[in-house]
């Protein structure tokens, strides 16, 4: 999964078909409104990780402000939205901003961009391995 239009940014990318959006992991999310055309207008800066784990900055418009419940009570969301590509497709999708240092997996691809990226999950399929983090796939099936 390449994630962004301005620092290209690999993801392996976890799907989860529970979860209604895509999420990337950011830390130090800073909100900053900023006037345009007689308008304020959200932006965002935070830091987030590659698979190499090598810290990355950005400074984004929030597209979208949710408040989502989770077992912690609810918390506010920011959004942003931005170019996704998997297998020489691409697609805007809004992709929510949290901090996921204690998972694996720093980019979490939800429903949104399963449909953007016209791709269905087969659930006669019980594990998908990556092999040395190749897009080789080892599919053990049930």
């Amino acid at each position: 999964m390449i994630l962004g239009q301005d620092k290209k940014l690999a993801y392996i990318a976890k799907v989860d078909t529970g979860a209604e959006s895509s999420s990337l992991h950011a830390q130090d999310i800073k909100v900053h409104w900023v006037a345009e055309k007689n308008k304020t207008i959200p932006y965002v800066s935070f830091r987030t990780l590659d698979e190499e784990l090598k810290s990355h900055s950005f400074f984004k418009r929030v597209s979208k402000i949710d408040d989502v419940r989770n077992a912690n009570g609810i918390n506010v969301r920011y959004y942003i939205k931005e170019s996704v590509s998997f297998q020489n497709r691409v697609v805007d999708i809004d992709i929510s901003l949290t901090d996921r240092s204690d998972l694996t997996f720093k980019f979490l691809l939800g429903k949104n961009a399963l449909r953007s990226l016209e791709l269905m999950v087969d659930p006669n399929k019980d594990v998908i391995v990556y092999v040395n983090k190749t897009p080789k796939y080892v599919y053990r099936g049930r």
